[in-house]
């Protein structure tokens, strides 16, 4: 019965010793997956901002259309769950895809 004993607490030190050295480099790999998350949301709402910018571009200048800016917005907003807002540089908003 001693050597069974032995065999078992042996065994359980073995397998918990492994999941304790397991556990940093889990958190390691979680903490690497976030911050890929991260840039790659970054860079994809970087890049839909300079497209949208492209097609406001031309509606804000002088004598800018604000009915032409709302469409625009509103259908930027078309099979995708962004939200579209465009702020002046007061601080007003001119066209929101949520409103």
């Amino acid at each position: 019965m001693g050597k069974f004993r032995l065999s078992f607490l042996l065994t359980a030190a073995v397998l918990a010793s492994g999941f304790l050295a397991m556990l940093p480099m889990a958190w390691m790999g979680a903490e690497a997956l976030e911050s890929s998350y991260r840039e790659s949301a970054i860079r994809d709402m970087t890049s839909n901002a300079a497209v949208f910018s492209l097609a406001v571009g031309p509606v804000l200048g002088p004598g800018g259309n604000r009915d032409e800016l709302l469409k625009i917005v509103r259908n930027a907003r078309i099979g995708s769950q962004t939200r579209y807002t465009v702020i002046s540089g007061d601080g007003k908003v001119l066209a929101d895809s949520d409103e």
